[in-house]
């Protein structure tokens, strides 16, 4: 996935010619040759705006889990299904996908976000989130792990 910056006139968009010198490689994301497959460990580096594989694969493992609302660890609970039924991750060489930026969360919707998804985690999993998305928010003090370890339940409405 490569990122690019904001575009500097909405109205005319970003030069065709110009994405690759304009964007950026994400972070994790190896540099391959056309062509050159790479299997991926690192599931947490999955992405679902640069991912293929077949409609029958993609129903089998029953797609994105619909408890996730918002951005967070939706994509990293893709991951794991698609790992416990046997897929793999791979980066494709030549299989460029690229990313406008969009405007950024507040630490209050990031905070609201991760004790939401972390309570889904625990109900789908059994076991507390461990994402690097979550490890940022606790250094940040956006949100706090308790004595267990344990990411609070969001407040009940």
């Amino acid at each position: 996935m490569l990122r690019l910056p904001p575009v500097a006139n909405p109205a005319v968009g970003y030069p065709l010619q110009k994405l690759d010198e304009l964007s950026r490689r994400a972070p994790g994301a190896p540099v391959l040759a056309p062509g050159e497959i790479r299997v991926e460990e690192r599931s947490h580096l999955f992405s679902p705006g640069s991912f293929a594989m077949s409609a029958d694969d993609y129903a089998e493992v029953g797609g994105f889990c619909a408890d996730y609302a918002g951005p967070g660890l939706e994509t990293a609970d893709f991951a794991r299904v698609l790992d416990r039924a046997g897929g793999s991750l791979a980066w494709v060489g030549g299989a460029e996908s690229y990313r406008q930026p969009t405007e950024p969360l507040t630490p209050e919707e990031e905070a609201r976000y991760a004790r939401r998804h972390a309570a889904t985690w625990r109900e789908r999993w059994d076991e507390e989130p461990d994402h690097p998305w979550l490890t940022r928010l606790v250094a940040e003090g956006i949100i706090q792990r308790d004595g267990s370890g344990r990411i609070p339940d969001p407040p009940r409405r």
